[in-house]
């Protein structure tokens, strides 16, 4: 079992080598001079040889201290001279002891060789009050030693995340280091804290990597790499394909009995599995809590130190799966007493047996009169077999990650299309746009070249962005069309809870903003570290900056359901942030709709097969 101690020196790996090489060194030199007492020059030629070396560590360590200086904040600089001050005052001390093995030669004068000169230096005295212990109270290497294996056995393995590490008061991801007193103790560095001086002088292990920072208050992304998003699998993996009712691939998009009118399974997108880590560099608390001011979020398709996989990606035992099957399109109904789809969201559904489904030429299910509302659509997801459910703020979390890399923005609205947002008023009926307008744009992303909506009986067509529906690497209106149920997710007392498909719930420390506005700010709980939850929303922020989306929130600490991308009226409200919490969780309405998303259970036959097909038709073309 390993274990990080942070005694030295922290960030440049170049100096903790070099830095134990000599004390290494000095050690040797301490050892050989008590054993050979008889021969003095032995003993100065070491202490020569120590000194020199100190010097030249001590150079080194200026230029190091100079490098980091400019890289990282007056804190992480802080902690630079913290460590140097203490290696330097154990290097003089290392070479400075040096003791006979009989008691009369306790005081004894000795002299060193310097450069072109002789000096006689003042006796150093040095007395053991205890095994392991100096008399000044510092520790010497024994005694360390002897502290870590006292505590080796209570401190847990080290996950891939770090997050099960505590010791004491240590918060989780927190480094350990000795003490004065030679007990193991909360450090006040923490991984984070390394990987962000990693990023800021360049020296992170980007490979296989993409990410992005997001400064919030100075409005700025920037890529942390420039690579080709369709050669990287949680990107380029996405694939349209159709899915049997037990969670069978049938076929990918371009093959022989791919099919989109559900004639022939439901239309997914074969979403991998990706690993992220998500930095929160830069904090403030506010009135609501923890408001993120910057951040890093970095992706990976394979296992990364320092990275966690995205909890869309874990079964109902908790166990990871290789991916996760996502609707082409916008739900829709299947009845079952007559084995036909809904196509024209006729008021008649039967929640306890029909199916929600994905398929083309639908318009949404809706709850205009019928009572569809979160629980309804949940029932219906779930009525279709296991592993089926409806989207939820896992989902939407991976979503708006992925789209935030790629597009390297937040006001997404901006960097892609406006989608399905600037449609005239329902009129209190579902006046919503027919699915599978993208069809032909298979599974890449891009805007529908033509786009059919219906209205009180009457049809009409639209090519212009605002009207047309879009499609992000297969996955037909992210945002805008229809308000979608965000399954699991309630706010209780100005608070978000989730619960998960382990049916864990929990609660973030940090409440929704006090007031409706343009999104200012995300929250930050290391209990749900990957979800963004608008903690802020004020008159800094606009239809532009700093995210560029809307969120509602509830008058009352009464307990509401969330829906979020906007409908099609929403006009540059619209987004993958664009959230309304006000509603009751009986909530129905003309505009609210649901998606189907399948999770397969990990390294069951299914799963294993599905995984080999894609790797067979899809995953070849991609470098990871």
């Amino acid at each position: 079992m390993a274990i990080n101690i942070v005694d030295i020196f922290l960030a440049k790996k170049k100096a903790q080598g070099e830095a134990a090489e000599i004390m290494a060194g000095a050690q040797q030199a301490l050892a050989e001079a008590t054993a050979a007492n008889e021969d003095i020059s032995d003993i100065l030629d070491y202490a020569e040889t120590a000194e020199d070396r100190m010097s030249a560590i001590s150079a080194e360590y200026d230029d190091i201290k100079a490098d980091i200086e400019g890289a990282v904040d007056t804190a992480a600089a802080a902690i630079v001279d913290t460590r140097i001050a203490t290696a330097t005052d154990e290097l003089v001390t290392g070479v400075e002891v040096v003791s006979d093995d009989t008691a009369s030669a306790k005081k004894k004068k000795i002299r060193t060789r310097k450069k072109n000169q002789t000096t006689t230096d003042t006796e150093v005295v040095k007395n053991y009050t205890t095994t392991g212990q100096n008399e000044d109270g510092a520790m010497t290497q024994k005694a360390i030693t002897a502290a870590i294996k006292a505590v080796e056995d209570k401190i847990p393995e080290h996950s891939s995340s770090g997050s099960d590490i505590s010791v004491g008061d240590a918060a989780p991801g927190t480094l350990v280091v000795v003490g004065e007193n030679g007990g193991i103790t909360a450090g006040t560095t923490t991984e984070d804290d390394i990987i962000d001086m990693q990023i800021a002088l360049g020296k992170y292990d980007t490979s296989n990597t993409i990410g992005i920072t997001i400064d919030y208050l100075n409005r700025s992304v920037t890529r942390l790499s420039n690579i080709d998003f369709n050669k990287h699998s949680p990107f380029g993996g996405r694939k349209r394909c159709t899915v049997a009712d037990d969670g069978s691939i049938i076929a990918f998009e371009g093959e022989l009995g791919y099919v989109e009118d559900g004639s022939n399974g439901q239309v997914m997108v074969y979403q991998p599995k990706f690993y992220y880590r998500r930095i929160p560099t830069k904090t403030t608390i506010i009135n609501t809590g923890t408001r993120i001011d910057a951040e890093t979020i970095i992706i990976s398709s394979t296992p990364q130190s320092n990275l966690s996989i995205h909890p869309l990606f874990l079964d109902t035992n908790g166990n990871v799966v290789d991916y996760v099957l996502l609707s082409a399109y916008e739900g829709c109904a299947y009845d079952t007493s007559t084995n036909t789809y809904n196509l024209t969201d006729t008021q008649n559904v039967d929640f306890s047996t029909d199916l929600l489904c994905s398929i083309i030429g639908a318009k949404p299910i809706s709850g205009t009169t019928q009572l569809f509302d979160l629980a309804a659509a949940t029932q219906m997801a779930s009525n279709r077999g296991a592993g089926w459910q409806i989207t939820n703020l896992a989902f939407e979390s991976m979503n708006q990650m992925l789209m935030t890399v790629e597009f390297s923005a937040l006001n997404i609205q901006n960097a892609f299309f406006k989608g399905c947002t600037e449609l005239d008023t329902y009129g209190a009926t579902n006046a919503s746009c027919i699915t599978g307008s993208t069809s032909s744009l298979g599974s890449t992303s891009g805007r529908a070249p033509m786009t059919t909506r219906t209205k009180n009986g009457s049809t009409y067509t639209y090519s212009e962005d605002g009207k047309c529906s879009i499609s992000y690497r297969g996955f037909e209106n992210p945002y805008g069309n229809m308000w979608r149920f965000i399954g699991g997710l309630q706010v209780v007392n100005g608070h978000a809870s989730y619960t998960n498909n382990r049916t864990v719930q929990t609660t973030v420390t940090y409440s929704l903003p006090s007031s409706s506005n343009w999104i200012s700010g995300f929250g930050y709980d290391a209990v749900l570290p990957w979800a963004y939850i608008p903690v802020e929303a004020d008159a800094t922020a606009t239809s532009a900056v700093p995210v560029g989306d809307f969120v509602y929130v509830p008058a009352s600490a009464d307990t509401t359901i969330c829906v979020i991308g906007g409908s099609g009226v929403a006009a540059s409200n619209a987004g993958p942030f664009y959230y309304d919490c006000t509603s009751a969780p009986t909530k129905h309405s003309y505009i609210y709709s649901a998606r189907l998303m399948h999770i397969p259970t990990a390294n069951s036959t299914i799963h294993n097969n599905n995984v080999v097909l894609w790797k067979t038709k899809v995953g070849s073309d991609l470098d990871d």
